[in-house]
Parts: C-alpha cells; structure tokens; sequence
C-alpha cells in the first residue's frame, strides 16, 4: 500500500511538471509571437544581395516650422547644419570637405560649376535635411525583420536646384540633356536607427547617395529621383522613386514617397525559371 502511494505521488508530480513546462513553453511561443508582430523578414530576390524600401508618409507643415527644437525648415528641406553635426558626427573641417566633394560631383556628373559667377541667379547649392515629420522610414530591408512602424531615416547633405525659369542645358556626364527648373540633384547620405526587438535603438546604417541623372519635376507636383548608392558592407547600389504630396485640410501635407534601394545596381540572374510558363494558368 505504501508503495503503491509512492508511485502514484511520483506520477502526480510528474504530471504537474509536464504540465507546467507545456505551460511555461506555451507563455515563451506567446511571448515571442508579441515580440515579432508587426515584422517581416525580407526575402532577397534573386540576382541581388540586398533590397531596401523606403517611404516618407508623415504630415509636415509646407511653410517655415521647427518640427524639433533648433531644427528650422521650410516645407520638406530644413537647414542641414543639425543632420551633419548632431547626427553624422561630422566637424566643421568635414564638413568643408563634403561640399567640395559634392561641387566636384555635380560639376562631373552636370557640368554645372556651382562657383561660376554666370550660375547666380540660375541655380541654388544648400546644405539640407530632410524634415523629420515627412517621417522618412525604412519599411522593409531584406534579409532583416523591421517593425511595422519602420526604421527612422534621417536624411541630409547638399542639393542643386535649377532655378532659371528657361532651365539649363547640362554637360559633363549628362552632355545632351536640358534640366527644367526645379530639377537638379541631390549628395548626401541616409542615416538610419536600427532597432532591436523591443523597439530601442541600437545601431546606425550609412548610405551614400549621389544624383547621376537629374530629378525630374513635373507639373503637378510629383517628382522623380535616381541616385547611385554605396554601402560599406554591400557596396554599389541603385535607388530610385517618386515622391507625391497630398494637401490636407489642416493647412499640412502628407508625404506620400516611394523608394526602393538595391545592391547591386541591376540584378546578376542570367535565366530565369521556366515553370510556371509564362501563360499559365493556375
């Protein structure tokens, strides 16, 4: 009788301790599964080693504003002495140095002197940043889980805009090609904060970028963009879009951007799959 008390308290104790482990596993698949909604992992297609979507849908006031304290902005470009010295890190020395690798680029690319007393008047060269309320994001890096909300991207370096109403007929890389007012080119980089499964911060990716070809603006607004890209670890990329904007009752506009980013430039796959067949049907 005593043994067989024994061995029906062991079972009994047994019992509870898988009960409380498929409890305990059942509360970490839980928990887990909060951690991770809201994030896709990425899947890198084919003949690339890296694809990068952005896209800015914030709401930003198109005239002057403050959208954080000693950042001042008119519409979309804000003064970019912050994003160099508060988020790049960068010295006013380093900072020098960017603005003439940037007058050497767009002189090469647009045979545009920036220097040229004949440009006065025809064009602007400015030091920018992106407004932090356009809410720039990351939204899907592959190869990486990003949250639903994004990464934030903070986005600065130096602009040229065509300002002659006649526009300016381009030379060095781009010989042959008239820029309209209110195209021009951009050179600079893309900041962004990572973050880690509970939404805090914990590194920082740099993009280079470099207009090769100059921004297309049409008439009602939206405006077309290709930059070259360079990343450190992926090396040469490509990023191009389209940025829109949707005026708002409130006075304020909401961004309405896409951009898509990939490493290497154009894809590698020399043949792609023959099934499913083209004609095929499900």
């Amino acid at each position: 009788m005593k043994d067989h008390s024994i061995k029906a308290y062991f079972i009994n104790a047994l019992t509870i301790l898988v009960l409380l482990l498929s409890a305990s596993s059942l509360v970490l698949a839980d928990k887990e599964k909060h951690e991770n909604k809201g994030k896709n992992e990425f899947v890198t297609p084919d003949g690339f080693d890296k694809l990068v979507l952005y896209m800015g849908n914030g709401k930003f006031d198109p005239g002057f504003s403050e959208p954080r304290p000693g950042v001042f902005c008119e519409g979309l470009f804000c003064d970019g002495t912050f994003f160099q010295k508060d988020i790049m890190g960068r010295t006013d020395a380093e900072i020098l140095e960017l603005r003439e690798t940037a007058k050497t680029h767009f002189y090469d690319f647009f045979g545009i002197d920036v220097d040229d007393p004949a440009m006065v008047g025809r064009i602007s060269f400015d030091l920018f940043m992106v407004n932090p309320d356009f809410q720039y994001r990351v939204h899907a890096l592959s190869g990486e889980q990003v949250p639903s909300e994004g990464w934030i991207i903070r986005d600065g370096g130096y602009s040229l805009t065509i300002t002659d109403p006649a526009g300016i007929a381009l030379g060095g890389e781009s010989t042959g090609l008239h820029a309209a007012q209110g195209a021009g080119g951009f050179f600079g980089n893309y900041n962004i904060l990572t973050t880690d499964k509970h939404g805090n911060a914990n590194g920082e990716l740099i993009i280079h970028y470099a207009s090769e070809t100059p921004t297309v603006p049409l008439a009602n607004g939206d405006f077309y963009f290709k930059c070259a890209m360079f990343n450190d670890e992926w090396g040469e990329g490509i990023g191009m879009g389209i940025m829109n904007f949707i005026p708002r009752d409130d006075g304020l506009v909401r961004g309405n951007v896409r951009n898509v980013l990939t490493f290497a430039p154009a894809s590698t796959v020399e043949d792609f799959p023959i099934s499913p067949a083209f004609d095929e049907k499900p």
